[in-house]
């Protein structure tokens, strides 16, 4: 009746199957794996290769000034992008007959030699209308490359093309 009985108090969780962060031992596993995945993201990105979708500085049209900054370059070359494409695809008068209209988005890469690859339809409108804009794109003459920390590197865009009657 005298005696009262101490246990030492466990570090669990409200929740079954969770684990508490108080606990000096899971603390030490969130911060290693913490560590490691920002390492791995880390070398992802620098090892892979993986494109871009956005840099410091974006690939530019070869025949705007690759003196513009900013959005003066983006505006430039996604108006140049545009009239390029549509000059190339033709909106046939069956399709328009049919009905067929929407916008057909494509994505590609610029690489860092300013070439174009990966050209991939990402929303489809009719295959004939995806097949123009596709090879339209593939079409598109060399960039000047975008750059990150002062050297080219791979990037992505993505197109929208819009078919409406």
């Amino acid at each position: 009746k005298g005696t009262m009985r101490i246990t030492p108090r466990r570090h669990r969780s409200k929740f079954p199957g969770h684990f508490s962060v108080n606990c000096p031992m899971m603390r030490r596993l969130i911060f290693a794996l913490c560590c490691l995945g920002m390492a791995v993201v880390s070398w992802s990105q620098e090892d892979v290769d993986a494109p871009y979708q956005m840099v410091e500085k974006m690939p530019v049209w070869h025949s705007c000034d690759p003196e513009l900054a900013g959005d003066e370059a983006m505006n430039c070359t996604s108006s140049s992008i545009a009239s390029f494409v549509v000059d190339r695809v033709n909106y046939s008068r069956k399709l328009r007959k049919q009905h067929v209209q929407g916008t057909v988005i494509v994505q590609f890469v610029i690489e860092k030699d300013g070439s174009v690859i990966d050209v991939n339809v990402v929303r489809s409108v009719h295959p004939q209308l995806d097949e123009q804009v596709v090879d339209a794109v593939l079409e598109l003459p060399n960039f000047i490359p975008g750059q990150q920390r002062g050297k080219a590197v791979r990037v992505q865009f993505a197109l929208p093309v819009k078919f409406s009657l």
